[in-house]
């Protein structure tokens, strides 16, 4: 099962079971990981919330290509173990990048900004 953004025009932060682009979380893969324990899965999406939000700033703030490319690797592995596709991809284009990618750093905010929304309403609900 796949959850993905709903169009913008429908709601900024609504989520909808989906297989298509613009997936926000893989909740398969993420109860796999999590060996079909709820509790675990709360815990991991309660880490990937502490984390995502700070690598981004250390992603935009970053005074030097090396500890972007740290930043955004250590993003895309916490993105790859709950299934958050979207992310993992822009972590690791951003990884690859040479040059400040502000565009890119942008794109990763937006889609960890929408997953860390879906996430919150999981654990709220």
């Amino acid at each position: 099962m796949v959850v993905s953004r709903l169009p913008a025009d429908q709601s900024d932060n609504a989520a909808t079971i989906n297989e298509g682009p613009g997936d926000v979380l893989d909740l398969d893969h993420l109860s796999r990981q999590t060996l079909g324990n709820p509790a675990l899965e709360r815990e991991v999406l309660g880490l990937f919330l502490d984390h995502a939000d700070r690598q981004v700033d250390l992603i935009r703030g970053a005074a030097d290509i090396k500890a972007r490319r740290e930043a955004a690797h250590a993003l895309l592995g916490t993105a790859r173990a709950i299934g958050a596709a979207e992310i993992s991809s822009l972590a690791g284009d951003i990884e690859r990048r040479e040059d400040r990618a502000d565009a890119a750093i942008d794109a990763l905010a937006r889609a960890v900004a929408a997953t860390s929304s879906f996430i919150t309403a999981r654990l709220a609900g």
